[in-house]
């Protein structure tokens, strides 16, 4: 079982998050519906991360409505990151400047990533194709990010 720690905000925005993932710890819509709603009905638009360990342990924080990170650093996250989630309450999936650093520097220790910008409407890294952040809308597949070797920007997948 998952303790949920509090922070400044409280446990509150964590508890649904983590009884779906005990529910079903595996990457699901309704999983991802959870975070989402933390980020956006139960917090003031703050942004949310959810990092799934190698042991398959939730370690989560909140933010500002444009950047988060843990306060204090987390305890007992085993190595390697299985998928590194946040949100974008403010609703676009994409990678900002942070997000690209961040999944670089993680790249060796991290398996995949994901951006919530909504209900349906997401990105995701994973570590094969490092360099792009697949975007769906809807579900669908909308477009792709890519980033490096002099290309910033959305086009098409390599």
């Amino acid at each position: 079982m998952t303790k949920i720690m509090g922070d400044e905000l409280g446990p509150d925005y964590k508890v649904g998050i983590v009884s779906t993932w005990e529910l079903n710890p595996e990457i699901t819509e309704e999983f991802l519906s959870e975070i989402w709603k933390a980020s956006t009905e139960i917090l003031p638009k703050l942004e949310v991360q959810v990092v799934i360990d190698n042991n398959d342990r939730l370690h989560i924080s909140s933010g500002t409505a444009g950047y988060v990170d843990f306060k204090v650093d987390p305890i007992g996250m085993k190595l390697p990151i299985k998928c590194w989630i946040h949100t974008h309450p403010f609703g676009s999936a994409y990678f900002s400047g942070t997000d690209i650093r961040t999944v670089s520097i993680w790249e060796p220790m991290m398996e995949s990533a994901i951006v919530l910008g909504g209900n349906g409407h997401y990105g995701v890294w994973e570590k094969f194709k490092p360099k792009q952040l697949i975007i769906y809308r809807d579900y669908e597949y909308e477009r792709v990010q890519l980033w490096g070797y002099g290309t910033y920007g959305y086009g098409e997948e390599e």
